[in-house]
């Protein structure tokens, strides 16, 4: 997993996902992986609604490589206590959801076996 992007005291989706502000990551984890290592942490309802979200969503493989993302990955918005977890379409950094504002701010990329390591990342602005 590859943690490379953060959203300060995020309280942008005003939905009952997140509903206070908490600085949440953009973490990459290949799909084979976020079964075992991210979906656990997950309602049920949740897993079958962002498979079957992420499945619709990432059919264009040349485009995504066009954008530097892995095809075979999974991207979520997730907090370092793991009560956050969201998961995302691989084009949301750069897409019109975020009104131009870039909330996500890159940092220095941190590497992650488990998804419990989060809780001891300081991030690096870059």
């Amino acid at each position: 997993m590859r943690v490379t992007m953060i959203w300060p005291r995020c309280d942008e989706f005003r939905d009952s996902t997140i509903c206070e502000y908490k600085d949440l990551y953009w973490v990459e984890c290949p799909a084979d992986d976020a079964e075992k290592k991210i979906f656990p942490y997950m309602k049920q309802s949740k897993v079958l609604e962002a498979i079957r979200t992420i499945r619709e969503e990432t059919n264009d493989m040349t485009v995504m490589d066009k954008y530097g993302n892995r095809t075979n990955c999974l991207y979520f918005l997730i907090s370092k206590d793991l009560s956050i977890i969201k998961p995302m379409l691989w084009f949301y950094p750069c897409s019109h959801d975020v009104s131009g504002n870039r909330p996500l701010r890159e940092i220095e990329e941190v590497r992650m076996k488990e998804l419990t390591e989060l809780a001891h990342v300081q991030p690096k602005l870059i």
